[in-house]
């Protein structure tokens, strides 16, 4: 119940920040609609040369796509900024305070702010998926639809401890710039069709690296692919690995 009053307390101040700063919210949602509409425009460009992709249609890559708008959007919005806040704070001295309050300094770190801005991206990844689905005469059933939105939570939780994990490495090392390129670079592997790689590497993204369990999957499911519900495990794995790495660098800070 703790946690949930938290949670009620974050998301109230972070609204209240947020609308003190109107022009900051449009320019954030500007800045990552058009990112992600280039994206967009250049697979539109190459299907104007091709009608498949390794098996992929225009309609169903970009169904992949608005996914991607739709995760990412939640990552941005809800966690990312407050977890990469954190190699500034050890720099900066401020973390010891957080440590020293009565609650997990993880949970409260990684959750306390909302970028509204960000978390907008949400509608137009809905509108492009929706869009996408009715050009393809894919009728969602709504166990197909309660099934993505619990692979889109499964995604928003591995997507974070990963990113979390990577982070965790500034307790002892400081400087983590590079480990920060490293996320991104792996992530956007399982922003592509996974059809497209080889068998190994793309058991290693489904398996070790999930990146294809975070984007494709939860594209899959709208196109009528079932996959085992086993896949759930994962966050709860991938959850407890980043608390063993944010626990084991707060003994390294200490010392």
């Amino acid at each position: 119940m703790f946690n949930l009053d938290l949670i009620k307390k974050i998301i109230q101040n972070s609204v209240k920040r947020e609308m003190m700063f109107r022009f900051n919210i449009v320019m954030c949602f500007l800045l990552f609609f058009i990112g992600y509409s280039i994206e967009i425009l250049y697979f539109y460009s190459i299907y104007d040369k091709v009608e498949f992709i390794n098996g992929w249609s225009q309609y169903e890559l970009f169904s992949l796509l608005g996914v991607i708008f739709v995760i990412d959007s939640l990552f941005f919005g809800l966690i990312f900024f407050n977890v990469l806040r954190i190699p500034f704070m050890v720099k900066r001295y401020e973390l010891d305070s957080i440590i020293l309050k009565p609650v997990n300094s993880l949970f409260y770190l990684s959750t306390k702010s909302i970028n509204l801005g960000y978390l907008l991206g949400v509608v137009p990844g809905i509108i492009i998926i929706s869009y996408s689905l009715v050009s393809l005469n894919i009728n969602v059933s709504w166990y197909q639809l309660i099934y993505f939105f619990m692979f889109l939570i499964n995604s928003l939780l591995i997507l974070s401890s990963i990113f979390i994990i990577f982070i965790s490495t500034t307790l002892y090392l400081v400087k983590v710039d590079g480990m920060i390129s490293m996320f991104w670079s792996i992530a956007n592997f399982g922003k592509k069709p996974g059809s497209i790689y080889p068998m190994l590497l793309k058991q290693l993204l489904l398996f070790v690296m999930p990146m294809l369990v975070v984007y494709n999957i939860p594209s899959e499911i709208l196109f009528g692919k079932f996959y085992s519900p086993l896949y759930f495990i994962f966050p709860i794995i991938i959850v407890f690995v980043a608390n063993i790495f944010w626990n084991f660098g707060l003994k390294k800070y200490y010392a």
